[in-house]
């Protein structure tokens, strides 16, 4: 096979990483890529860092934008690819020599294949997790089969961990929310209510570096907010699946509790608000007890004080993992 594969790296401030990622991607034992790389308006040294790499590697090409967010830089990434299939990689991680290789003979006539990552603190290089995702490549062809897909694939989100048939891409007309953070989501459930053409390669070709200051690990106040924005592209997605339906309620709850968690009065009531304007109440009618009860409780917090709310909502999740209701 000697298709072109598009790496796609928006890069925003990162000159303490970017050599070791933009190494690992032209250095792949695959070598017909191209490397689109979207400068989403650093202000560091990473504009000084891509231009030494472009000089050294004629495959790569450089886009240069305002900062508006890895949705619009990877829609960039997108729009200009010329590859027959895509792959994602974040500006502050980085991918072994043969990543590309083995996912590129592994998709086979599949839209997506998934693979796997070791994720690392980059303070102290200590490894967190050996096995990112928790796939059995097995167990997921007998999901995909049942048409539970949606079920079991609606974790693995980042965006990162596949490579993708641009033609897939394209045709479902499937791109990144802009301007928001955890646009990952539902570029994720529109890729999989679109698709059972899935499969899995146990390969550790990812390395997912976590760091104490990103905006997509801290739990900022910006990330919370745009969570709740999100909302709008998650409940348009047009499907009948009540596993998606479920997924979205699940992770609706997560963000709220993230939101109360913060005890900050300004973004509990911002997501008062917004998820009444979503007239989400009906999306739960399905849910068990339990979970109706989640809702509620944080639909009308108990006391100003939001943390009293939280620690309701720890026990109630104790409950749910320790009975049916």
């Amino acid at each position: 096979m000697n298709s072109l594969v598009s790496i796609i790296i928006p890069v925003y401030n990162v000159e303490e990483y970017l050599d070791e990622c933009l190494n690992s991607a032209i250095t792949q034992t695959y070598s017909n890529v191209e490397i689109i790389i979207v400068n989403d308006g650093s202000t560091d040294r990473s504009t000084d860092i891509i231009g030494k790499y472009k000089k050294k590697d004629n495959r790569i090409k450089v886009f240069s934008i305002n900062n508006s967010g890895q949705g619009k830089a990877r829609n960039i990434g997108i729009n200009n690819s010329l590859g027959e299939y895509i792959y994602f990689l974040d500006s502050d991680d980085f991918i072994e020599k043969q990543t590309i290789e083995i996912l590129l003979n592994s998709i086979q006539s599949n839209h997506i294949c998934i693979f796997n990552a070791i994720s690392f603190l980059h303070e102290s290089g200590k490894i967190v997790s050996s096995k990112y995702f928790n796939i059995n490549e097995d167990h997921l062809k007998k999901e995909i089969k049942k048409g539970n897909q949606i079920r079991y694939l609606t974790p693995y989100i980042s965006p990162w961990s596949k490579l993708y048939s641009k033609k897939f891409i394209q045709n479902n007309k499937i791109y990144f929310p802009e301007g928001i953070y955890g646009e990952d989501v539902e570029f994720w459930l529109r890729c999989i209510v679109s698709t059972n053409k899935i499969n899995y390669v146990n390969y550790y070709g990812y390395h997912r570096r976590y760091r104490k200051n990103s905006t997509m690990t801290g739990g900022s106040i910006k990330n919370l907010k745009d969570r709740i924005d999100s909302i709008d592209g998650l409940l348009s997605i047009d499907s009948d699946s009540d596993q998606l339906k479920k997924f979205i309620t699940h992770y609706l709850l997560d963000v709220w509790f993230q939101a109360y968690q913060k005890n900050n009065k300004n973004l509990v009531e911002y997501a008062i608000n917004k998820f009444s304007e979503n007239k989400i109440k009906k999306i739960f009618k399905k849910e068990r007890i339990l979970y109706k009860i989640r809702y509620y409780l944080f639909k009308k917090p108990m006391s100003s004080n939001y943390l009293i709310s939280v620690y309701l909502d720890k026990f109630l999740v104790k409950l749910i993992k320790y009975t049916n209701l």
